[in-house]
């Protein structure tokens, strides 16, 4: 489940960046991996990458969001 969050939410952050296609595919995957390396890797990746995009980002938004995306993919996990 928590692999489907990362992905979900890797593909919102890297749409937010502007990324399509491969390109995006490819930026989830890296945010999965970056979960999958530490705690929180994820977001800590995410949130480097918009804020070197200056991108406005309150960081309580991310956990909010990673929320989100886990309970969008425990039901998708649960339904299947």
């Amino acid at each position: 489940i928590a692999t489907k969050r990362d992905r979900m939410l890797g593909r919102w952050a890297g749409e937010m960046l502007g990324y399509v296609g491969d390109a995006l595919d490819a930026y989830a995957e890296r945010i999965v991996r970056a979960a999958l390396t530490s705690p929180n890797g994820g977001l800590i990746a995410i949130a480097t990458d918009f804020r070197l995009q200056r991108m406005p980002l309150a960081m309580l938004d991310l956990p909010v969001k990673a929320e989100e995306y886990f309970e969008a993919a425990e039901k998708t996990v649960k339904a299947a």
